[in-house]
């Protein structure tokens, strides 16, 4: 649990999905300035022997469930930087603001479909229309939000 943001901490992070859900929340131009398109994964083993090559293009081309992930030919699937993107979704927030250092113990939503979470500390804050589960690996508060881990 970090008191700040600290973008200098991180290393690369893969975007397909979540490239598609930032363009269409209007970040298209913030997130292609820095976002290195996705081409090929090829993975190898510590002697050098190749285990996989995919072509990322093709890949999604194939599937009908991708679609959201290629536009006009172009695909939606980047590499990034931890800390660009970090920088990217902070400034985008505009008068919003981001809590840290704070400890999620529950999601509940409420009659009018809108978040209440609840913090260790007793703090509970209401009526978010979106809650991001950024919070790592192993965290919880994509699991209290119903999804997997």
């Amino acid at each position: 649990r970090r008191e700040a943001l600290q973008p200098e901490i991180g290393g690369g992070v893969q975007l397909s999905g979540g490239a598609a859900v930032l363009e269409s929340l209007g970040l298209s131009r913030e997130l292609r300035s820095f976002a290195n398109p996705l081409e090929r994964v090829v993975s190898r083993t510590v002697e050098e022997a190749k285990l996989l090559e995919l072509d990322i293009p093709a890949a999604l081309r194939r599937r009908k469930d991708a679609e959201a992930l290629v536009d006009k030919g172009t695909t939606r699937a980047y590499a990034v930087m931890r800390d660009a993107l970090q920088l990217m979704l902070r400034d985008s927030l505009g008068s919003s603001r981001v809590e840290l250092g704070k400890e999620l113990i529950a999601v509940d939503t409420e009659a009018d479909g809108t978040v209440c979470l609840s913090f260790a500390d007793g703090e509970v804050h209401t009526g978010f229309d979106l809650v991001v589960a950024a919070d790592g690996i192993g965290a919880n508060a994509m699991r209290m939000m119903g999804g997997e881990r």
